[in-house]
């Protein structure tokens, strides 16, 4: 049996395509925030590269992003695919950007009395969308 092929000719999608260009149908994205953010275009197809040095806060913006995204648009779900952390550390980091918690507060699970009311909005807005959140680990550098 031979295998289908994984590309598609131009010129075979070129009467679909052509028939969505004059249907004024606008393709569909997702809003991650306002301002500057809002020129980033998430949708279905696209695939957004982000680059840069060790450290420099990309898992931080694109979890910021996606759990944005979530909240802004209901019916959106999201799958978040990491090589370096588990789930419970990146949500560790998103508890502590949405509490306004200090990072260590959250990581070392060093909370006051003075944390809980900033802890309950956090993990009540979280769970707005966490249903629609899955994670994953590609490759753990982590064993036990």
């Amino acid at each position: 049996m031979m295998k289908k092929p994984n590309f598609v000719l131009a010129s075979d999608a070129l009467d679909s395509w052509r028939d969505n260009l004059q249907s004024g149908e606008k393709p569909k994205f997702f809003p991650i925030g306002v301002g500057e953010l809002a020129r980033i275009e998430i949708g279905p197809g696209l695939i957004t590269l982000i680059g840069g040095a060790p450290g420099a806060g990309k898992t931080a913006f694109i979890m910021q992003a996606v759990l944005d995204a979530l909240q802004i648009t209901p019916s959106l779900r999201a799958v978040v695919c990491n090589i370096e952390m588990r789930p419970d550390v990146l949500l560790d980091r998103q508890l502590s950007r949405l509490s306004g918690i200090d990072l260590d507060t959250v990581r070392y699970r060093n909370f006051t009395e003075a944390h809980s009311d900033r802890i309950d909005a956090a993990l009540q807005q979280m769970g707005t969308f966490i249903d629609r959140l899955c994670s994953c680990v590609l490759r753990s550098v982590w064993t036990t």
